[in-house]
């Protein structure tokens, strides 16, 4: 069943946001909760309640709010950074985060960058990480080839830029990355229909070596090409992981000022949605 669209998902955030002590307008919440079903939403509405209660944080702000999105979306369980790393590990997960980051920025269909930050709340699960908005009028559950061939660049985009900085030196810090790129490439040739063939039977060896070969292609194109855009943007994605080390933490306040400080290093001539 297709998430609710924009208009069934401002009647949700009415009904369930009627009785909260909430200091946010019903845009921002649309806005943070697209993507989400209407459990979804009730759920992210009571957490919030009840982190404020025990914090004394009430009413409910947009930070607070943004706070208990990101527990939600990577499993938070703490809301103080943990130590970081070495200045070397520092660099190679900001030039890591920073990958995805400017191949987001250069993307025609993907979202805008929400977050980034090199100080992981939950280093079990990652050691920085990249949050990306939702467009304010939703997918409505249906996604375009050409969007989800750019969700493959992004994901790629960290690993890619490792290979950049680091030659064949890459890290282990792709592995969710490359696991989510593979599900999603296998999902386009098998369920969405977006290889050679629309249907493929599974009866046959001769057809699961085609089922590999689109999904091979699928992930080898959106790596050269995301590679390639990173190579050509070295300067940006060095200057950009500079910043990050900097501020440990970017929003997407402080990205979009950063890009437009930046924009001498910048020769992508297609940004697409993002800040065009």
């Amino acid at each position: 069943m297709p998430n609710p669209d924009a208009e069934t998902r401002r009647e949700i955030l009415q009904i369930h946001g009627a009785q909260k002590p909430l200091n946010v307008s019903v845009e921002y919440m649309m806005r943070i909760t697209d993507g989400f079903s209407g459990a979804q939403i009730e759920n992210f509405l009571n957490e919030a309640v009840l982190f404020a209660l025990r914090n004394g944080s009430l009413p409910i702000s947009p930070q607070l709010l943004d706070h208990i999105k990101e527990k939600v979306l990577l499993g938070h369980t703490s809301s103080v950074p943990r130590p970081l790393g070495s200045p070397g590990t520092l660099r190679r997960i900001a030039i890591h985060e920073v990958g995805h980051l400017v191949t987001a920025l250069h993307s025609r269909h993907y979202e805008r960058p929400w977050k980034i930050t090199i100080e992981s709340m939950n280093p079990k699960q990652s050691l920085g990480y990249t949050i990306f908005e939702t467009p304010a009028q939703g997918h409505d559950g249906l996604f375009l080839r050409e969007y989800l061939e750019d969700q493959l660049k992004v994901l790629l985009g960290g690993r890619a830029a490792e290979q950049v900085f680091f030659g064949n030196s890459t890290s282990s810090g792709a592995m969710s990355d490359l696991t989510t790129a593979f599900t999603l490439a296998k999902k386009m040739v098998l369920e969405y229909g977006m290889g050679q063939d629309m249907i493929y039977p599974h009866f046959s060896e001769s057809y699961k070596e085609r089922i590999d070969e689109q999904i091979r292609q699928f992930l080898q194109e959106a790596y050269q090409l995301t590679l390639d855009n990173l190579e050509a943007h070295r300067e940006l994605v060095d200057a950009f992981a500079t910043e990050l080390l900097h501020h440990k933490t970017m929003d997407s306040a402080q990205i979009r000022e950063y890009y437009e400080r930046v924009a001498h290093l910048n020769r992508h001539t297609t940004i697409g949605k993002q800040y065009g």
